[in-house]
């Protein structure tokens, strides 16, 4: 089956999407239904669930500074991505965007920095 990602209110959201979740699609896309800190639209992007505050896209807590650990899924891509400034700069990215893992992926991160900040970005391929 494919899923159809039809967005008939143009708010980001599909359809299919407002319609498990929310009101059909009188969905809110800047609105956190969990209180997990994520909005409707920030759950979407990660394949999170949005009424589930203990489903969240997250570094988890066997993370090092040179192995990122993270909740993931199968249908979306992540990368790794760094700046040595947290306040100020471009994030660079360190590597192509891959598939992730159903439940948790890891990526390596470089550690030759003296003070580096990564994160991992995700998208929908």
């Amino acid at each position: 089956d494919v899923i159809d990602d039809v967005d008939s209110d143009g708010d980001g959201l599909p359809n299919h999407y407002e319609d498990s979740y929310g009101a059909g699609i009188n969905m809110d896309p800047s609105v956190d239904l969990d209180g997990d800190g994520q909005s409707n639209l920030q759950e979407w992007i990660a394949d999170t669930i949005p009424t589930d505050g203990n489903s969240v896209f997250e570094l988890l807590e066997s993370s090092t500074p040179s192995s990122l650990h993270f909740s993931s899924s199968a249908s979306r891509e992540y990368q790794v991505q760094f700046r040595t400034n947290l306040f100020s700069g471009d994030w660079i990215q360190t590597n192509a965007w891959i598939l992730g893992e159903s439940g948790s992926s890891i990526r390596s991160a470089a550690t030759n920095d003296s003070v580096r900040f990564n994160r991992i970005g995700v998208r929908i391929p």
